[in-house]
């Protein structure tokens, strides 16, 4: 552990832009994806026809401010198929706002 803590100080202290663009890098590999997972398991949710899981958790991605549409699409699918359309017809509205030109 030592030596690798070594090494990174080397690295830092040698470059520290380029150990900054590869910090945010790796950030964002390894923070991308668990929300592919989600995202995987919220259409399987759907797919199954369990659509209050799907719901529930697109739900709470979409509440955090998602920089996509793809999470709100199934939101809108799993609101439709359990006929909840005022709902979905809320959803889309919101998200139209955000994601005009893809949704």
């Amino acid at each position: 552990m030592a030596e690798k803590l070594e090494l990174v100080k080397r690295l830092k202290s040698r470059n520290p832009v380029i150990f900054s663009f590869v910090t945010i890098f790796v950030c964002c590999i390894s923070f991308g994806q668990p929300q592919a997972a989600d995202l995987a398991e919220a259409r399987a949710t759907f797919n199954r026809g369990d659509y209050q899981e799907c719901i529930k958790l697109t739900r709470a991605e979409v509440a955090t401010g998602i920089w996509n549409d793809v999470w709100s699409r199934q939101l809108i699918q799993a609101l439709l198929a359990t006929g909840e359309y005022a709902e979905a017809c809320a959803a889309y509205e919101q998200v139209a706002e955000r994601f005009s030109k893809s949704i």
